[in-house]
């Protein structure tokens, strides 16, 4: 007997149908654990066994290369070498080999699919050359997302024109609607009023929108932007019927409407459309950009087969002859473009409307929404063809009974399922491995994070300890951030992971600090600031073991000495010192700098890593970087990872250097690794000797699609991390209401559900749900809806989604050890304050502190500060570079200063030509790049004249400019400030004044819980203590307080923000500035990781120091 008839006697009734029934159309629903990577094999072999089929006429269509190889795998030992002549692959790779084999139905000679790099720098090159006012200027900071939505319009089958006309559409209907919304809003004064009143106005929209919906829209796929806005507009009318409630429509109308300058009532897609039009463009210089290289792009390779398809019947029909037999596996995965695919491969006029394609998919399973698939594909499927056979995979061979009734009642909360569709669908799951033992699923809780984590861990050590193969455990969450939190409490125990995350070697400790020494090197030849930005990190590496304390009163040294006036640096206060460590530091890396032009980045590395020593021509020698002696006396372990690290870094250079004529430069290196970093590709280290086969599987569900595991952890178990409060990361560039099917919305329950569902079916036997009571910052959790969790009659929680053996949840109440996340941080031996000769080398420095606005708000801030961030900068003085937005913003208050100090000493304020002349001057003495120089001269004169035109009359000759308030001794409590004032605007008769801060970038029409704005009020009402604390302005009082934004909207609207001071917040803010005061002077920066980055961590934070 053999393999193939081994095999098939095991198959069950539905599978031995499946794999039959070779002719026809077919869909197989097949669930978890159902077998159909085996049925999909043995089906080829039933292909080739009893028809005159060769292997070469069956295509075989997956998702990814391991699925594709597992097929190929499974095939060959049913039917040896043939198995290779199958075409066995995924959509994406099917789609490139039509484009090499027939190259001559392709315009273009393409020969090679553009890397995700290569298409990040052809985008931002784009972007660079937009101008200033485009609407999609602003995505140079968001490259990859404009990336993504070049590829949602691709996969979504659009093109450029298509695009414009849409565009066009949409602004006939805006231009029409908008004079009609002004109308019936006239007298609309709130939403506040009888219902029906409300009502008859959303009633009028609603008609208005029936008359210029178009009978036939440009786009039959996507609808118009009318025929959207009354679709929402009906639904939300129907629901405020049904609840006699204005909400419904409230939702609406912040969703479509907004106001104009003239305070009318619009419809808000005007800046959607203009980025569409733009977009057009961009597409269009993407593609020429790609052809002008060879090359086509991820989505190309199926869009471009499509073309060909539909343009050359004959190139259709060939391949139509050629693959008699399709099979797709993980149909619920496609999109629209790689089903059109699928359509032109079986839509022959021979078939009769009955090609002999199998398609085999789990709309359960459906969790790859987010790039673009669309689970609605497999319902196409079934009904695009004459007789379609459905059969339904029942029996599970994985998991255990309690494991799939427990996915069960998950997959039972899903709304929208096939088995509604189609009739006949059974989407029950059977037990049928009989060997299995009986299942133990657990669901705990803890009293935090770090108690989960260190439980899971110790567990998962238990395990491996009591003989459980590594292998065999999986720990699985929906995003990364929870498993890179979890892996140094594994680390800890010395439990092997495997983490592809933690493989990016851009990401390891010697790589970053290697890096860092590389950007010093460049810097010392020609921007000093930026070199003394990167000295502390450098000298804090653990290769030099320098003493903190050393490094600590360099940067007080360097800092005094320019506060009295003297020029100096960091790398000359180094060479003149008479430590010799840091002497021969100094020179090494002085040196360099001087050969880095000349020098190629292989030599250069040699330097940096120990490997050639720097000869300095005089008494001091030859110097050696000691990082190679470092890890050499570290060990084994740590210098192999080293050494591959490094060879990974080594080889992407060499990589690089095969397509240059001339040896690449340190510089060419940063290039490379910047482009890496900006287009968010990781550098990975495959090396095996840094992988253990053995080992522990931490993956997001997504990556464990299609895998099982004995025993399977779920971490944060909660509605947050699991459920329907999960949060996406959404796309910034918005598009039209109409387009909305292009892009995945962000998480609807369902998709949440089946995420979970797979997660949960990974496991076999063994199932462990630990979730946290409260957050790191202490807020209580919300349960997972989806597992029911209610407390009973005994104060037990029982989740009463789980089976009954397992619904009672534990509740572990021990306390973990505070473990901190094992990175070599280079700030890690500067944050340590725990010994007494630091603190007492601190004490003089703060005698002389004072506390700024500024200062207070880079303690609290705990998205770009915190407590620890403001020490080193503030405390130990460490320098940073400025970045290109705060040189930008220091020029046009520089100017703004200027114009004030004109306007106090002539009487007038200067002309707008004379002010944009200042501010070219203050920008071009920043000395950036001149690409970057240019698009903030547009940027800036832009803002300019539209601020000087609206709001030149606020300058007058009594008012003030960058007031200082360091000598006034303003006192808050103990608290001694400081702080400098935009401007003052003085009313001396009232004995008023009203402080006014400036702010460039992006504006703010209202107060609103932003984290931002919370810091601009905190900021104003730190100013009015200081103007009232001052002697300067003894008797004064500040009335107001008021935010000018200098930089106009979208809609080319300037902003102003006024505060009218509230006594309360006044006093919490005083309050705030002298609990900073102590906990600084107490030594005492707070750890913050308890608290999450956003307004809701920074109060959280803000009332812990208030306690």
């Amino acid at each position: 007997m053999d393999e193939f008839e081994k095999v098939y006697k095991k198959l069950n009734p539905e599978q031995k149908l499946a794999v039959d029934t070779v002719d026809g159309p077919m869909l197989v629903i097949a669930g978890p654990g159902t077998g159909k990577t085996q049925l999909l094999s043995a089906r080829v072999a039933q292909i080739l066994r009893t028809t005159d089929t060769l292997p070469q006429n069956i295509l075989c269509l997956t998702f990814t290369e391991n699925g594709a190889t597992n097929m190929r795998e499974r095939l060959s030992s049913f039917i040896g070498q043939a198995a290779y002549d199958v075409n066995i692959g995924t959509y994406h790779a099917f789609g490139g080999d039509i484009i090499r084999r027939y190259n001559q139905y392709f315009d273009e000679d393409l020969r090679d699919p553009a890397d995700t790099l290569k298409k990040h720098q052809i985008v931002e090159a784009i972007v660079s050359s937009l101008s200033y006012q485009d609407p999609l200027k602003q995505t140079r900071h968001h490259i990859k997302d404009l990336l993504a939505t070049i590829s949602e319009m691709k996969r979504g089958l659009l093109t450029a024109e298509d695009l414009r006309t849409i565009a066009h559409e949409n602004n006939v209907f805006i231009e029409a609607i908008n004079p009609r919304l002004a109308d019936i809003f006239a007298s609309f004064t709130s939403m506040r009023g009888k219902y029906q009143t409300i009502r008859t106005y959303f009633a009028n929209v609603f008609e208005e929108l029936k008359e210029l919906e178009p009978a036939k829209p440009v786009s039959a796929t996507y609808g118009s932007l009318a025929n959207c806005a009354r679709l929402s507009l009906e639904l939300a009318l129907l629901e405020a019927d049904a609840a006699n409630t204005t909400k419904p429509l409230t939702a609406w109308k912040d969703s479509w409407l907004s106001k104009d300058p003239n305070n009318n009532f619009v419809i808000g897609a005007a800046l959607e459309n203009q980025r569409l039009v733009s977009l057009a463009s961009v597409l269009e210089a993407y593609e020429a950009a790609l052809r002008a290289e060879g090359l086509y792009d991820f989505d190309d390779m199926i869009l471009r087969a499509i073309d060909a398809m539909k343009n050359h019947d004959d190139l259709r029909f060939t391949l139509q002859e050629q693959y008699q037999y399709i099979l797709l596996d993980e149909y619920q995965d496609t999109n629209r473009a790689q089903a059109e695919l699928v359509y032109l491969l079986t839509n022959n006029p021979a078939s009769e409307g009955r090609p002999n394609v199998m398609a085999v998919g789990d709309d359960d399973q459906a969790i790859y929404a987010f790039q673009g698939a669309q689970y609605s594909n497999m319902l196409e499927f079934f009904k695009n063809y004459t007789g379609t056979r459905l059969v339904s995979l029942k029996e599970n061979y994985r998991s255990s009974s309690d494991i799939l009734t427990l996915g069960a009642t998950i997959a039972g909360q899903i709304n929208e399922r096939l088995m509604h569709e189609l009739s006949g669908t059974t989407k029950e799951l059977v037990a049928a491995n009989t060997t299995l033992p009986v299942a133990h699923i657990e669901r705990r809780d803890f009293k935090s994070s770090q108690a989960e984590y260190d439980w899971v861990a110790h567990k998962i050590a238990k395990l491996i300890e009591e003989g459980v193969n590594p292998k065999e455990i999986a720990v699985l969450t929906p995003k990364h951030k929870p498993l890179e939190t979890f892996v140094p409490y594994a680390r800890d125990l010395g439990i092997p992971i495997k983490y592809e995350k933690r493989e990016n070697i851009l990401e390891a400790p010697i790589v970053r600090e290697l890096l860092t020494a590389c950007r010093l090197v460049l810097a010392l030849a020609s921007d000093e600031q930026q070199a003394d930005s990167l000295w502390p990190e450098v000298l804090s590496s653990p290769w030099y073991t320098i003493p903190v304390t050393t490094i600590w009163q360099l940067s007080w040294s360097v800092s005094d000495a320019r506060r009295s006036g003297q020029s100096t640096s960091w790398t000359r206060q180094m060479i003149e010192s008479s430590d010799d460590s840091l002497r021969a530091i100094a020179l090494l890396f002085a040196g360099l700098s001087q050969l880095a032009a000349t020098s190629s980045s292989e030599h250069m590395l040699d330097y940096l890593v120990g490997e050639t020593g720097f000869d300095t021509k005089g008494s001091d020698g030859v110097v050696y970087s000691p990082l190679k002696e470092y890890f050499v006396a570290k060990g084994d372990t740590q210098l192999l990872d080293a050494v591959a690290q490094l060879t990974v870094l080594r080889t992407a250079l060499r990589d690089r250097q095969r397509t240059s004529e001339e040896a690449l430069s340190l510089r060419d290196l940063l290039e490379l690794v910047d482009a890496y970093q900006a287009a968010g590709e990781p550098l990975l280290n495959t090396n095996p000797y840094t992988e253990s086969a053995n080992s522990v599987q931490l993956m997001t569900a997504y990556k464990a699609k299609g895998l099982e595991f004995e025993h399977v952890f779920l971490l944060g178990c909660t509605n947050d991390q699991w459920g329907s409060d999960s949060r996406e990361n959404n796309n910034k560039l918005t598009l039209p209401a109409n387009l909305a099917p292009t892009r995945h919305s962000g998480g609807s329950e369902d998709e949440r559900l089946r995420l979970l569902f797979v997660a949960l079916t990974r496991a076999k036997t063994h199932l462990y749900l630990t979730a946290p009571t409260a957050t790191f910052s202490g807020k209580q959790t919300v349960r997972l809806k989806s597992f029911d969790e209610r407390e009973n009659e005994h104060h037990e929680i029982i989740a009463h989604a789980l089976p009954e053996t397992a619904a009672t949840v534990a509740n572990d109440d021990h306390d973990s050890p505070s473990l901190q996340t094992l990175q070599l941080d280079w700030r890690a031996p500067h944050l340590d304050l725990s010994n007494a000769p630091l603190k007492d080398l601190l004490d003089p420095r703060l005698a002389r502190y004072q506390l700024s606005p500024t200062h207070l708000n880079t303690f609290c801030d705990l998205i770009y500060g915190g407590p620890q961030a403001f020490f080193l900068k503030t405390i130990l003085m460490f320098p940073s570079a400025p970045s290109v937005d705060g040189q930008y913003g220091n020029a046009i208050h520089e100017t703004l200063e200027w114009v004030q100090h004109r306007t106090t000493a002539n009487s007038t304020p200067p002309t707008e030509a004379q002010v944009v002349q200042q501010f070219e001057k203050q920008l071009r003495a920043k000395k950036l790049a001149s690409e970057e120089t240019e698009l903030l001269l547009e940027r800036g004169k832009h803002a300019l004249t539209q601020f000087l035109q609206s709001r030149l009359h606020i300058f007058t000759a009594d008012d003030r400019a960058e007031t200082n308030f360091r000598y006034e001794g303003v006192f808050v409590g103990e608290a001694h400030l400081a702080g400098k004032i935009d401007r003052l605007e003085i009313d001396q008769r009232a004995r008023t004044i009203t402080v006014v801060d400036y702010k460039t970038g992006k504006p703010h029409g209202k107060w609103s819980s932003d984290a931002r704005l919370h810091k601009y009020r905190q900021q104003l009402i730190c100013y009015k203590l200081l103007v009232e604390g001052s002697h300067s302005f003894d008797g004064y009082t500040v009335s107001g307080g008021r935010l000018e934004f200098i930089e106009p909207d979208d809609q080319g609207q300037l902003h102003q923000l006024e505060l009218h001071y509230d006594h309360d917040e006044v006093e919490m803010t005083r309050q705030l500035l002298i609990a900073v005061w102590q906990h600084i002077h107490e030594f005492d920066f707070p750890d913050i990781t308890s608290y999450t980055p956003d307004i809701k961590g920074i109060r959280a934070f803000e009332d812990f120091l208030l306690r």
